[in-house]
């Protein structure tokens, strides 16, 4: 027996270490994405009914100076440029160097951090792909234009329970498929992608294509129906059948055209039940690339690396199961 003048000191508790060790993290990472901004985005919230979102998001352009400014930060201590020492390189140079790069990456990252926020402070539950809309031609927006987009997505449904507590039910247990996982994964990563011009190839479903293009009807111009620069989605399907046909298969520096039958109750009465001829000169083809699955890429959108990102977008997908 120990002495009663000893003290009997307990072992620590291994797994409220852990649990302790865990909330931190999570305090701490939750206190980074927070500190994103320092203005707050402006949320426009459109609900369209059928759990169906659109929200319009305006976010500040001081934000996106900042976050610019902490990644050339980082870049002129790390980066190493052809003729300097590691860290020596001048500002204006990693500037110019790596403007695009830089830029690509705030505004994946502010808009990623818009959507964590928006669904945080609604109290909302996204399921299914998050569309993102309006930022095509970003690399037309003039500095120090705040960064505007819009997204859609839907969220689960909410329900009023009835008399549920005395009924018994076994609950089973969801285990994602790997396909599952893949696809969710690859959402992601859409999220982050860039449109790059395509080099060789043609033009297809998913593409945008910058295009010039001249409508006539009788030989004569008519009002909306001629645009310069105009960059166009293949598959939105915004404009007529016969247009998206004529641009599909092409590639910069055709030209080509079609004619379009306006139906007998279009918007506009004089164009009613007549056709017009549409020439169009295609100026680029930019096809969506989605980032590679690595460990910069997983830190990037928020998780440790591509093992923890597969392992938390599995549990999302349990979790989001089981809420169902």
């Amino acid at each position: 027996m120990p002495d009663k003048k000893d003290k009997i000191v307990p072992e620590p508790d291994k797994d409220v270490e852990e649990k302790e060790a865990a909330s931190a993290e999570a305090v701490d990472r939750e206190a980074e994405e927070e500190d994103v901004f320092v203005q707050d985005p402006v949320f426009q919230i459109d609900y369209k009914g059928d759990c169906s979102y659109e929200v319009k998001v305006e976010v500040p352009s001081a934000n996106e100076a900042k976050q610019a400014e902490e990644m050339f930060d980082e870049l002129a201590r790390e980066a190493e440029v052809p003729g300097f020492r590691k860290g020596r390189a001048p500002r204006k140079l990693i500037e110019r160097k790596f403007l695009k790069a830089v830029k690509s990456d705030v505004e994946a990252k502010l808009v990623n951090a818009a959507f964590k926020k928006l669904v945080k402070d609604s109290d909302l539950k996204p399921i299914g792909a998050l569309d993102i809309d309006g930022l095509d031609g970003d690399e037309k927006r003039e500095e120090g234009e705040n960064l505007v987009f819009t997204l859609r997505f839907e969220v689960a449904p909410r329900v009023e329970l009835g008399a549920y507590r005395d009924v018994k039910v076994e609950r089973p247990i969801m285990v994602p498929e790997q396909e599952q996982i893949d696809a969710a994964i690859d959402e992601i990563r859409s999220r982050f992608a860039v449109f790059e011009t395509l080099e060789g190839g043609v033009a297809a479903e998913g593409d945008q294509v910058e295009i010039d293009f001249r409508g006539t009807v009788d030989g004569e111009e008519f009002d909306g129906g001629s645009a310069v620069d105009y960059p166009y989605m293949l598959g939105t399907r915004r404009f007529f059948p016969e247009f998206e046909e004529a641009l599909r298969g092409g590639c910069a520096g055709d030209e080509v055209a079609c004619n379009v039958t306006f139906s007998d109750d279009y918007y506009n009465e004089k164009l009613r039940g007549k056709t017009a001829h549409f020439a169009i000169r295609i100026k680029d083809v930019k096809r969506r690339n989605l980032p590679e699955l690595n460990d910069t890429f997983a830190r990037q959108a928020g998780f440790d690396n591509p093992e923890d990102m597969r392992e938390k977008v599995a549990e999302r997908l349990t979790e989001s199961a089981k809420a169902r």
